[in-house]
């Protein structure tokens, strides 16, 4: 399931490697933060081609987690 209403802007945060995606998936499953693992939307030049899609209220907890646990986003892209 989504964790954004298709009207919604959704977050994505991208990555420069699988590892570093994987990574964020499993922290935020271990702390309970919403999102989920996707493919990069084509409009979104990344080095990696998977993203983290969540809705822009979660970029200041996920960017405390990230920091926390040493995971290197690539960028944060807002999305209509």
């Amino acid at each position: 399931m989504s964790p954004t209403h298709p009207s919604e802007k959704a977050l994505f945060i991208t990555f420069s490697n699988t590892t570093q995606a994987m990574n964020m998936e499993e922290c935020c499953s271990r702390y309970g933060l919403p999102g989920q693992l996707v493919p990069v939307p084509r409009d979104i030049k990344a080095s990696c081609g998977l993203a983290w899609k969540t809705t822009p209220e979660q970029k200041e907890p996920l960017t405390q987690m990230m920091k926390r646990e040493k995971i290197r986003p690539e960028k944060f892209v807002l999305q209509p």
